[in-house]
């Protein structure tokens, strides 16, 4: 019997912290469902955290992450109107997971700790799946 591989590491390169962010939320986006616009917000959103990261308060941090002078930044960076990232945010706050298992992307003014990673200089993600056996093989 050959030995099958059960891990791949597929190397994306060097990148800067905020393209970081950007190809972290594109690699989550089959679990996520986000539109480009969302994903946009949502990793300038965790960036600004990264960025904030001294605050060790969370509710200190969150409160500096969304306050609207970073908000204008994320507008600036992005080149769209106010409209647009609250219309964004909105979506982001909304249910993303079923009515027995909700999971929010960001709930209030407070982004969900799952989706939260501090990068140093190297960072590595997995997926981790459960195989079971198809019952029509």
């Amino acid at each position: 019997m050959n030995r099958v591989d059960t891990e791949k590491i597929l190397p994306l390169g060097d990148i800067s912290i905020r393209q970081f962010y950007r190809k972290y939320v594109e690699l989550m986006q089959p679990l996520l469902k986000l539109r480009d616009r969302e994903i946009d917000v949502f990793a300038e959103m965790l960036y600004y955290n990264y960025l904030k990261r001294d605050t060790k308060d969370v509710v200190d941090r969150m409160t500096l992450v969304f306050n609207i002078a970073t908000r204008r930044s994320i507008q600036q960076h992005l080149k769209v109107s106010n409209i647009v990232i609250q219309q964004a945010l909105g979506s982001l706050r909304k249910n993303r997971g079923s009515e027995d298992h909700p999971f929010y992307l960001i709930k209030g003014i407070k982004i969900n700790e799952a989706f939260i990673v501090y990068p140093e200089k190297e960072f590595k993600m997995s997926f981790k799946f459960k195989i079971t056996e198809d019952e029509h093989q």
